[in-house]
């Protein structure tokens, strides 16, 4: 699964923090680990919730960046360009899934179709 951020440097705001971010609580740890590494020079609060939420906060303002664990769809980015939104997505890593099973387990083929 693809993880990325989306930013939107046309719409910083000036509030309680310098920069708000919200979305997807797959993305939410490396921007956790962001906020720590510029916390002494910007005020980054992070929000978890998911790509569509932090999508629509992104376009409605109430944040600077949105992450997401999704491509945008294209109805998303036709209320950002109608609001005079310029969205840039940029991935930040790919997301993985693994199958683990204890060494005293009998099971030791699974096909795909079994999974």
């Amino acid at each position: 699964m693809l993880a990325v951020l989306v930013a939107l440097a046309t719409r910083l705001t000036a509030a309680a923090a310098d920069v708000r971010m919200e979305g997807s609580e797959r993305v939410f740890p490396i921007a956790r680990v962001v906020a720590t590494e510029l916390s002494d020079r910007y005020k980054i609060e992070v929000e978890s919730s998911d790509s569509s939420a932090g999508i629509a906060a992104l376009i409605s303002g109430t944040v600077d960046i949105a992450m997401h664990n999704r491509s945008i769809s294209s109805a998303e980015l036709q209320v950002a360009e109608n609001s005079g939104l310029e969205v840039r997505s940029y991935q930040i890593g790919w997301d993985a899934v693994a199958v683990s099973g204890h060494a005293e387990n009998t099971l030791r083929h699974l096909s795909l179709e079994e999974f």
